[in-house]
């Protein structure tokens, strides 16, 4: 008997967690269903796709106007995509992929994914009519999966969602495959690197991502530990302003910009500490598979995400306010969201970030404990919970 048709719906097939999500849905849907990736963008591609790949040919834009056509022109390709094919389902990944979704449905299981804390936008205008387009267009899903409680919440409370149509589904990853590519020894150009006490950092090198905090956290890291070194592993359009702001630091030589790695999990395993300073998250994969690596962690309580990873029995709409402290690692107060590259005198967070760190740098038998709760906590967003919550949301079509 022929596979049914399901189509996946993804902004690009590089460089970002949603995308890195397609590729998994891809791949476990693959087989049970006959499945389509459609990608607005196909520039080159990171992850592991299964199925065959639609490259949607549409451009890269900026401004409203040239962006809302962007997004007709996206409707029209998929809407005849869909009309060709049928798919018995279509599931998107955040943004413009959601309102085509939406806005192209022709009958199927729509089904989109929020997959970040969308209230958070510095532009007015584009602000407003983000929160009008989400209560219009997503309430005409026929379910809304969110990454995690504090999205839940979120879209009910703040866009209007209907809540009996939000599901949660936390990310997943498959944690024994993790560890397995954790093991794997790393170049011996990095050797004398990773001999020394290592904090690193993994995420697209973005304001979001809040990277200039950690480099001016890291100042007061090198007045307590000299030989400790700070490893970043990413991409992004402030990469130049980052090393920029790490040769004003006076530790440009302690401080290495490896750019993207097929397996950062051997250099995230072989460090002392994972730092995550986002400033805006939806989850937080990164910090979840350093986890998964048995890396214990210092992250910024942002708004939703880390604090559901590293402290699960806690309110998730609590925040920080000082160094708190749990089994795999320590939250630290919100970051300052303002994009300070010239001050180098460190705010009073940057200080807490940097005295987590500390601690977990200075203390043997803390790593170790953190160490292996990380590992434990990680299994909790392995594949097999994840994989069966999908597979039970297109059964309830």
């Amino acid at each position: 008997m022929p596979k049914k048709p399901l189509a996946i719906l993804t902004p690009k097939t590089y460089n970002g967690g949603a995308e890195n999500v397609a590729a998994h849905l891809s791949r476990h849907f693959h087989e049970n269903y006959d499945v389509s990736v459609l990608a607005f963008d196909t520039l080159r591609t990171d992850y592991e796709y299964a199925g065959t790949m639609v490259d949607l040919a549409l451009p890269k834009v900026t401004g409203i106007i040239q962006r809302l056509y962007m997004l007709w022109q996206a409707v029209m390709k998929v809407r005849h995509y869909k009309k060709t094919v049928m798919p018995v389902a279509c599931i998107s990944l955040i943004g413009h992929p959601n309102l085509t979704n939406v806005l192209s449905r022709q009958g199927e299981f729509c089904v989109i994914s929020v997959r970040t804390y969308m209230r958070r936008s510095p532009n007015f205008i584009k602000h407003f009519l983000q929160k009008q387009l989400v209560y219009q267009v997503y309430n005409r899903a026929d379910k809304v999966v969110a990454i995690c409680e504090g999205v839940r919440k979120d879209l009910v409370d703040y866009y209007g969602v209907n809540p009996n149509k939000i599901e949660v589904i936390y990310p997943y990853f498959h944690v024994a495959e993790i560890q397995k590519k954790s093991q794997e020894l790393i170049e011996d150009e990095w050797h004398g690197v990773f001999s020394k006490p290592v904090i690193i950092t993994a995420g697209r090198l973005t304001y979001d991502k809040g990277q200039w905090h950690l480099i001016k956290a890291f100042s007061l890291v090198k007045a307590e530990i000299p030989d400790a070194v700070l490893v970043i592993l990413g991409r992004g359009e402030m990469e130049a302003d980052l090393k920029h702001l790490a040769g004003r630091s006076g530790y440009s030589d302690d401080i290495h910009f490896m750019g993207y790695c097929n397996n950062p999990f051997k250099y995230i395993s072989s460090a002392s500490v994972f730092a995550f300073p986002s400033l805006i998250e939806g989850f937080g994969n990164a910090l979840g598979e350093a986890l998964a690596c048995g890396t214990p962690a210092v992250a910024c309580d942002c708004d939703v995400g880390p604090r559901e990873i590293l402290a699960p029995e806690t309110d998730f709409h609590s925040k920080a306010q000082c160094i708190e402290q749990y089994p795999a690692g320590f939250l630290v107060p919100a970051f300052d969201e303002t994009c300070d590259m010239e001050t180098k005198i460190p705010t009073t967070v940057e200080s807490d970030m940097a005295n987590a760190l500390l601690r977990v740098l200075q203390d043997d038998v803390l790593r170790k404990s953190m160490s292996s709760a990380a590992s434990q906590r990680a299994w909790c967003f392995d594949t097999a919970p994840g994989t069966g919550r999908w597979d039970a949301l297109l059964e309830s079509n």
